[in-house]
């Protein structure tokens, strides 16, 4: 699960640099983790029907969406380029 939040991570975040400018590409990580987290969390759940603890992972996953969104507009400034 977190190996592909990772690769998620790191294709947004290199796409975004490439291709947009600075608030369109924290718009477009911020968009794309936020969504897919809660996504591949019930993806991999789905895989484990027997998993009690599902609905206390995707509450977790919320709570790390809101980290996640914090953290990539705090960082903005060294991952992408000034305009």
């Amino acid at each position: 699960m977190l190996s592909l939040f990772r690769y998620y991570l790191l294709i947004s975040v290199v796409t975004a640099r490439l291709f947009f400018n600075r608030a369109d590409g924290v718009a477009l990580v911020n968009g794309t983790l936020i969504r897919n987290l809660a996504l591949a969390l019930a993806i991999t759940l789905s895989v484990f029907p027997n998993a009690g603890i599902a609905a206390l992972l995707i509450a977790i996953a919320y709570v790390l969406q809101v980290q996640i969104a914090t953290w990539n507009s705090k960082l903005s400034k060294y991952i992408f380029k000034a305009e």
